[in-house]
């Protein structure tokens, strides 16, 4: 089981929205400009097979051009880094599964992380043959461990959700937590 992460926010702009960790896909951030260029150098949100990058989008003649950016993708496990933009004050992403790819500008957010649960149905599980640099899927949601959760229930950063005090909330910020619950088996 991976609970994802969110992102980082780019500065405080009004608009300005990190990624949620994500269930099965993390939340793309957002930047402070606003609805008709919200996507500009935003970092987007990880998958079940793939980590968010930051796309630049820039208009040309005619439409609009896209460039993914490698060079702030997250990966599995991790969150994007925005290192490479300290002078512009761009924004990590969030950890989880396959992690959000971070923010290529200022005051711009970075993407939420993905997250999984062995057994979940929409997951997509790694091959025990699997190593750091070559990931493999199966394209099934049980880990190749066998252990399979049932009855399982994932909940996105932009859903309601239970507070660690009681009463609920959307999302979380700040520090995780989990909250675990034993159940007896019946006999």
């Amino acid at each position: 089981m991976v609970a994802a992460g969110g992102a980082g926010t780019g500065g405080g702009l009004p608009n300005e929205e990190a990624g949620s960790g994500g269930g099965l896909v993390g939340f793309d951030g957002q930047d402070y400009r606003g609805p008709n260029i919200e996507l500009r150098y935003r970092g987007t949100g990880g998958t079940q097979t793939y980590a968010g990058n930051c796309q630049e989008v820039t208009e040309t003649i005619g439409g609009i051009s896209v460039k993914d950016t490698k060079l702030y993708q997250g990966g599995f496990g991790f969150g994007g880094d925005s290192y490479l933009e300290f002078y512009q004050g761009g924004s990590g992403g969030g950890g989880g599964y396959y992690g959000g790819g971070a923010s290529c500008r200022g005051h711009v957010c970075g993407g939420g992380g993905s997250s999984f649960i062995s057994g979940y149905t929409g997951c997509d599980a790694i091959d025990e043959s699997s190593i750091e640099d070559h990931i493999v899927h199966t394209g099934q949601p049980n880990h190749y461990s066998g252990k399979v959760f049932t009855n399982a229930v994932m909940i996105d950063g932009g859903s309601v959700m239970p507070k660690p005090g009681g009463g609920t909330e959307i999302g979380h910020s700040g520090n995780g937590y989990c909250i675990i619950s034993w159940i007896s088996p019946s006999l």
